[in-house]
This record gives C-alpha cells, sequence and structure tokens, in this order.
C-alpha cells in the first residue's frame, strides 16, 4: 500500500470520525437547570451546594461560611430522562478540602419541575476523565448519593 493510501485510509477512517465527535460535545448554557443553590437539612449528608458556570461550592452546614470544598465543574453531556427529569454527565477536580486535586465525575438530575436535585459520584483520584468511569446510575441506596432542593433565589 503506498503511503498517500494510507494517510487517506487513516484520516477517512479515525481522524474525520474523531473530529465529528469532538464538535458533537454539549456547550452548557448561561442558565443550565443544575445551576443555583441547593439545601437539604434534613438527611446525614453535607446540606448546601451552589453549583455555577464556575463550578461548586459545597457546605457541610447551611450556616457555614467557608466551604467544605471547592471544585470545577464541566458538563459533558444533557439528555431529558423518560420522566422527564434533566440529566446530566459531569466530571470535575476539587480546588480546595481535603481532597484538592482529586478528580471525580458524576452523574445529575433535576426533577421536570426544577425544584429536586439529585447526584451522585465516583472519584477517580488522580487519575484523567475517562468517559467509562461514569456512574451507572443514580440510586438513592449509594452512600455517593446527595438529594437537594432548589432555594428560593
Amino acid at each position: 500500500m503506498s503511503a498517500n493510501r494510507f494517510v487517506f485510509l487513516l484520516a477517512a477512517f479515525v481522524l474525520i470520525p474523531l473530529g465529528l465527535l469532538a464538535q458533537q460535545k454539549y456547550v452548557p448554557t448561561p442558565n443550565e437547570e443544575l445551576y443555583g443553590t441547593w439545601v437539604n437539612t434534613v438527611d446525614l449528608m453535607p446540606q448546601e451546594r451552589i453549583v455555577t458556570a464556575s463550578g461548586i461550592r459545597q457546605f457541610l452546614h447551611t450556616t457555614d461560611t467557608e466551604t467544605q470544598f471547592d471544585a470545577t465543574l464541566i458538563i459533558d453531556s444533557k439528555w431529558v430522562d423518560s420522566e422527564g427529569r434533566i440529566c446530566y454527565k459531569t466530571h470535575g477536580t476539587e480546588t480546595s478540602g481535603y481532597f484538592k486535586g482529586s478528580n471525580w465525575q458524576g452523574l445529575e438530575r433535576v426533577s421536570k419541575d426544577g425544584k429536586v436535585y439529585e447526584s451522585t459520584w465516583v472519584s477517580t483520584g488522580r487519575n484523567a476523565f475517562n468517559p467509562q468511569n461514569y456512574p451507572g446510575k443514580i440510586d438513592p441506596k449509594e452512600p455517593e448519593y446527595r438529594l437537594y432542593y432548589r432555594t428560593q433565589e
């Protein structure tokens, strides 16, 4: 096989499909349903989570002035499930707190009415983002499950 033909085949079967995948990356809007201040003062979990385009700020108690952690937030994909809930695949890196520098990948879900936020995550440690590392589902029985309610903003 000639070198020119090999380059053509490489481009046709590898590089072009990869380029198409890159073009399908989700671009978040300034008013994502996920963005807002979320609280849960009943269950044993961090009580407040603020989600913005800039990232996540999480507080152990709603009265705390210092965060439990701050993290970057990248929304990889968004879809609506069969019950009308808005779902996201996300990943990020903790930028403060005990696990500063650790990476995570998560599933996030906002109820159809926009008032309930559920999430779960897996820590990937210092490993780079990998699409295969997302949690399989949001399961209230898992220790990484989080449940929050939107505050009036």
